[in-house]
């Protein structure tokens, strides 16, 4: 992982020192965010709701690079949380609430159609913290975790820009995940999936460099 990101990294810094006439912009936004949680085993971990239903508002900020005119290229760093309820059957049957913030993060390429509209993807990295799970029957903490968990995935997002605001539709897909210790629970949760919407506002930080035009010499005819 630590080699990618030094790739990223190099690849990041050509793209800013060559193209000059590059734009750079930041994009702070706000959204909504609608969460879909598939278990491995219905009888062990059976959640109380099904489909895109655990949902919650977003906030983030997005660093935009044009890397040639139609693509451009982008990170995007933002934030949510989750409430999933499910009944966990075991030796003592619990009525669960399970709780967990999102710091996702994301590089993207996206190509602009007639400056307004465009679609893109991206390669995401999500830090899950503060998973815990509660007891609905007894209102005690009965497991927090103090370690951070990793989601690798994938985005898919189309939208559209007008004047300085940016309104956009997203989808996004956990392919993998990673921890130093096994939650059981969180390993039940198999299949995450996510869709929602953005609103956006463009603040240009660099518009490139403009070549000046020459000075003209006085004329000293006699």
């Amino acid at each position: 992982m630590k080699h990618k990101f030094s790739i990223f990294l190099i690849i990041y810094s050509l793209t800013v020192t060559d193209k000059i006439n590059s734009q750079t912009s930041i994009s702070p936004f706000i959204g909504y965010d609608f969460q879909r949680v598939i278990t491995k085993s219905d009888y062990i971990l059976d959640l109380s709701k099904k489909g895109y239903s655990y949902h919650s508002p977003l906030v983030g900020f997005r660093l935009k690079q044009r890397l040639f005119k139609p693509i451009y290229f982008g990170l995007l760093a933002e934030y949510s949380f989750k409430k999933v309820g499910g009944y966990y059957n075991h030796s003592f049957p619990q009525d669960l609430l399970i709780s967990y913030q999102y710091f996702r993060n994301s590089i993207e390429l996206k190509y602009f159609w007639r400056d307004n509209f465009y679609f893109g993807t991206g390669l995401m990295l999500n830090v899950v913290r503060n998973f815990s799970l509660k007891d609905q029957d007894h209102p005690t903490w009965i497991y927090k975790s103090l370690i951070n968990y990793y989601e690798f995935g994938y985005s898919f997002l189309i939208g559209v820009n007008y004047k300085k605001f940016n309104f956009e539709i997203f989808y996004l897909h956990r392919q993998s995940y990673k921890t130093k210790e096994t939650v059981y629970i969180f390993a039940l949760m198999d299949g995450i999936d996510n869709m929602g919407i953005r609103l956006g506002y463009e603040i240009k930080l660099f518009n490139g460099f403009r070549k000046k035009k020459g000075t003209e010499c006085p004329d000293f005819k006699s």
